[in-house]
């Protein structure tokens, strides 16, 4: 019987190994959501990170819903208000399986924070907020506590399978409400499809 998961992650393999790094994803910022999702449970992770933590710890960690201008009842020591910190030169790397959108709440968004999305090991696309300004990152001009990003158009398939998210010089980066939308049913086939020819360009050439 076969295994159609397996399939389309070996398809997934073979075009991301043609895909290479693209230019980064486009990125939409808005407003605060008006509850808070607990974050999963990173794959894997480098360094120190706080997974589904509440509070602020001062030159460590800052809650995205600190002081939140926007009237979404989630006050910083709110059992609720769970967000991820990822402090200096450590990292965080989910494996979702094949997506197409990726979202979560980004506290105060800093130039050392970097998003990279990976397909099938390989990174296809990154991003980071250099040489955005205030207004483009808060366009809601509802403060600069956090934002909620929503990243699209991924690589140059528009598709990702896993997330990292790192911190490089300086503590920190918390986020939120971590969500990833899977791919249509037309896409998976396509890349099903896609990953037949690939295995068998290989075979023919063995």
């Amino acid at each position: 019987m076969l295994n159609i998961s397996k399939i389309i992650a070996a398809g997934a393999v073979a075009v991301s190994l043609l895909a290479g790094v693209s230019e980064a994803a486009t990125v939409n910022f808005s407003a605060l959501p008006t509850v808070a999702i607990p974050n999963a449970i990173a794959t894997s992770t480098t360094g120190t990170v706080y997974q589904n933590v509440v509070g602020s710890v001062g030159g460590v960690r800052r809650s995205p819903w600190l002081d939140s201008p926007v009237d979404v009842g989630l006050l910083q020591n709110d059992p609720s208000a769970l967000y991820t910190s990822i402090s200096k030169r450590s990292s965080a790397t989910y494996y979702f399986g094949v997506r197409s959108t990726l979202s979560f709440v980004w506290g105060s968004p800093d130039t050392y924070n970097t998003v990279e999305f990976l397909l099938g090991g390989n990174v296809v696309d990154s991003f980071t907020v250099v040489g955005l300004t205030l207004a483009q990152l808060f366009p809601a001009r509802f403060g600069t506590t956090g934002a909620t990003a929503t990243f699209s158009n991924i690589g140059r398939l528009g598709i990702f399978d896993s997330v990292r998210l790192s911190s490089s010089r300086s503590n920190a980066f918390e986020f939120a409400s971590l969500a990833a939308v899977p791919v249509p049913a037309a896409g998976l086939l396509l890349l099903t499809a896609l990953g037949g020819v690939a295995a068998l360009r290989r075979r023919k050439a063995a």
